[in-house]
Parts: structure tokens; C-alpha cells; sequence
């Protein structure tokens, strides 16, 4: 964890923080990307599981895992925007894929828009 993420908690999400996570999601897919906020949370069907970056008690980020079609898939990656810049999200992307693939995973889908993809990379060498 860098000094500056100190007091940030990435962990594993409960049930009851859901809602707020996809409303984080939907916020950042939908209100910066223009993807329409219907499809932006996993459908709940697909029994997805969350990972979060919370400080003090708001969630500043979020990422699901969920398993589709016998894939497993990583996704609906989103940091709030005043929060970017201070690696918290290549920390909460670290964080849920070490919680993941102990979970019996040995691949995971990723479809990832650019930043996502240059995070992982940069993530990858540390």
C-alpha cells in the first residue's frame, strides 16, 4: 500500500454494500462513458462478487468477478474520479485478483477499456 492510500481498506465486499458499489459503477460508466446505466450492473443471476476501496465509510472503488457462459469475468472496474492518480486502483485490481484466483480460477476474462489495461500492465510489474 502506498503512503498516501494508508487510509484507504481494499477488501472483499459484503452483501449490504452492494447497492452503493453499483451505484459508484453506474456514476462512472454511465455518467463519464455514456454507457446506459441499465447495463452497467452484473446482472444478479450471474451471482457476482465485489471487491471494494472504502475510506472511512464511503466506497471510493469497486470491481466484480462473476461467472458467464463458463468464463470466469473480471470487470466494471471504476475509481471515483477525485480519487485517480493515487494508485487505489491498481490497489483494489491487486487486491481482488490475489482474493480471486485462489478461488479455484486459473483464467479470467477481461474486457477492458484502455486505462484499465495500461493500470493492469503497470500493476503486473510491480
Amino acid at each position: 500500500m502506498t503512503e498516501e492510500n494508508k487510509e484507504v481498506l481494499f477488501r472483499r465486499a459484503v452483501p449490504s454494500e452492494k447497492a452503493a458499489l453499483q451505484k459508484l459503477q453506474i456514476d462512472v460508466f454511465s455518467g463519464e462513458q455514456g454507457i446506459p446505466p441499465e447495463e452497467v450492473p452484473v446482472l444478479p443471476s450471474l451471482a457476482p462478487q465485489y471487491w471494494c476501496a472504502v475510506k472511512g465509510s464511503v466506497p471510493i472503488g469497486a470491481v466484480a468477478a462473476w461467472r458467464e457462459e463458463g468464463k470466469i469475468h473480471w470487470g466494471r472496474f471504476a475509481v471515483k474520479k477525485e480519487y485517480r492518480g493515487q494508485h487505489i486502483g491498481q490497489e483494489l485490481a491487486l487486491y481482488s485478483l490475489r482474493d480471486l484466483f485462489p478461488q479455484q480460477v486459473d483464467a479470467i476474462y477481461l474486457g477492458a477499456r484502455d486505462a484499465t489495461v495500461k493500470l493492469m500492465e503497470n500493476g503486473v510489474e510491480k
